[in-house]
């Protein structure tokens, strides 16, 4: 494990709600190291990722997904804590080969699902060479693309809302990608789906996984501000 690791202590200090470095080499647990004791899970429906592979770069493991695997995040504690109206995702995604970006299909890095008015994603999209940020409240759809993409190196990407400042921003390795997304709906009363609160798929069976790495996934019931974002993307360990 890398409790000393900087990178981590940089996330921690920001204080998420839930924070799975995925950085274990055995086991079914997915660590929650924000101290709140929200873990997750290697496979339960769904097949459990190829664990103990390489990082970001920092030193640590990650889990590499074929497809079909899932991390599931959803416990008590963590939809307890979760917030619909504000909040970011952060995580750290890379692909296994340039065909991916090309496969005229879905590939989930994180699903956060109520209904089909609230939920809240990151993916690879079904249209080629584009990650897609998107989040849903009260049936309003506010999505963000980055097209033109094949690359093979890591990507930090990042997601926040916030109902009362009425912004969506989506952030790619820090950077902010398009401009504030406005017009928010309300975040609905339901909580998240046992089904659909899942790293690495659409769902906890594994349809439309990611095939690659995710590494360093963290939650906040906050938006987090542009130079905060930038400090999570910064590792200048990266290889």
């Amino acid at each position: 494990m890398g409790y000393d690791n900087p990178y981590y202590r940089n996330i921690l200090n920001l204080s998420p709600i839930a924070y799975w470095p995925l950085w274990e080499s055995s086991g079914a647990v997915a660590t929650d190291v924000s101290g709140n004791l929200r873990y997750g899970v290697y496979g339960t429906a769904g097949a459990a990722p190829t664990k103990g592979q390489p990082g970001i770069g920092d030193g640590q493991h990650c889990p590499s997904f074929d497809g079909g695997d899932i991390v599931d995040i959803y416990s008590a504690g963590f939809i307890a804590a979760f917030s619909g109206s504000s909040g970011s995702i952060a995580l750290w995604a890379k692909m296994d080969a340039v065909g991916t970006w090309t496969d005229a299909a879905n590939h989930y890095f994180i699903h956060l699902y109520v209904d089909g008015n609230n939920s809240i994603n990151i993916r690879k999209s079904s249209t080629n060479n584009t990650i897609q940020w998107l989040y849903q409240a009260g049936g309003i759809s506010k999505t963000r693309n980055k097209a033109s993409l094949s690359t093979l190196s890591w990507m930090n990407l990042v997601l926040t809302w916030d109902h009362d400042t009425d912004k969506v921003q989506a952030y790619y390795n820090g950077v902010a990608e398009g401009v504030v997304l406005t017009g928010l709906g309300d975040w609905g009363a339901g909580a998240l789906s046992i089904n659909q609160t899942v790293i690495g798929a659409f769902d906890r069976v594994g349809s439309l996984g990611h095939k690659g790495w995710l590494a360093h996934v963290a939650i906040w019931n906050r938006p987090l501000i542009p130079t905060e974002v930038a400090s999570i993307a910064y590792a200048p360990f990266l290889i």
